[in-house]
């Protein structure tokens, strides 16, 4: 069974980036392959909970992260997408991970239908794997547009906690991954409107489950839901309704501003299907402002509630580490 670790600590973070947009001579609008190379230090100042256990010097961990992406459109109505990530992980942090985790197991874990996340070699000082975090294909026809493969489903409409986006939920304090990760689903999207949609979704993945004392299982679960966007008073709305996993739920949210402010929320409701008549539910909901200053500054405040309090998490993302809410 996995076990896993959690470290109240001071991280401190250094990234460089690089980036490069590569398009096709022969036929531009037809192929376009973009992509960056980044390099990401973290260093652990230990707490003095962890200096009992011997952690008394800081420890480094360093990233080497390279993507691509590259996107094919052979008519007008038809797109084919894959983005590529290459990971390589060293340092002594990984080392000190190592003692208590399978490090390597947990980086290379891919929670979707089709396992498309590699690990290509490593100890337990390193490690280098490759993920496919994008591959779908997009077609196209007037105001209807259907797409099929890993990608990104995006409901939320908040920065940092998003309780409406039931089917990507990350982690925000995982900065450096601005891509977000994507799900294998099939997406349908109808334009009523120049401002107003309906979507339906439904996306495959497998949960990790504890099945006895020395082992876990992996269950493979569906979400699926139909959500409404429209404008009005100048803000744009949302309602969605829908099953996650053992839940059903349902939410709304919005987006608009406030004296030159962005002022945006988002409401969701959880119950369990198995024991839904031993139970009110769950209700999640976050609120956030922004304001972006004249030297594009951007200072943000946002606020979360989850009725169940300091005593259970509304969600967990695939490694069993917090989510987004």
């Amino acid at each position: 069974m996995k076990s896993l670790i959690k470290i109240p600590t001071i991280i401190i973070a250094l990234s460089t980036v690089f980036y490069i947009n590569i398009n096709s001579s022969q036929a531009q609008s037809k192929l376009r392959v973009t992509g960056f190379g980044e390099y990401l230090n973290n260093t652990w100042i230990p707490s003095d909970t962890y200096k009992t256990f011997g952690f008394d010097s800081w420890q480094n961990q360093s990233t080497i992260y390279n993507r691509i992406n590259i996107w094919w459109t052979p008519t007008n109505s038809l797109e084919f997408h894959t983005g590529i990530r290459n990971n390589f992980t060293f340092g002594p942090l990984i080392n000190t991970y190592s003692k208590f985790i399978d490090y390597a197991e947990i980086a290379t874990f891919d929670d979707g239908y089709m396992d498309l996340t590699w690990k290509i070699s490593g100890d337990d000082n390193n490690i280098l794997y490759t993920n496919l975090d994008r591959l779908y294909a997009k077609f196209t026809h007037e105001k209807f547009e259907i797409t099929v493969g890993r990608q990104r489903i995006n409901w939320g409409t908040n920065l940092v906690w998003n309780p409406n986006d039931i089917f990507n939920a990350f982690n925000y304090f995982d900065f450096n991954y601005i891509e977000r990760p994507g799900s294998d689903a099939v997406l349908l999207q109808y334009y009523t409107g120049d401002f107003s949609s309906l979507q339906l979704a439904g996306k495959l993945n497998y949960q990790t489950e504890i099945a006895d004392s020395l082992s876990t299982k992996k269950t493979l679960k569906l979400t699926a839901a139909a959500m409404y966007k429209f404008n009005h008073w100048s803000y744009d709305f949302q309602f969605f309704g829908g099953v996650m996993h053992d839940d059903v739920t349902a939410g709304l949210g919005w987006s608009g501003n406030i004296g030159g402010a962005g002022f945006s929320g988002e409401l969701s409701w959880f119950r369990d299907m198995n024991k839904f008549s031993d139970t009110s539910g769950i209700i999640i909901a976050s609120v956030s402002a922004n304001y972006i200053f004249k030297n594009q500054l951007m200072a943000d405040v946002s606020f979360i509630y989850n009725s169940n309090g300091s005593t259970d998490k509304a969600y967990l993302n695939q490694n069993g580490l917090l989510g987004s809410f």
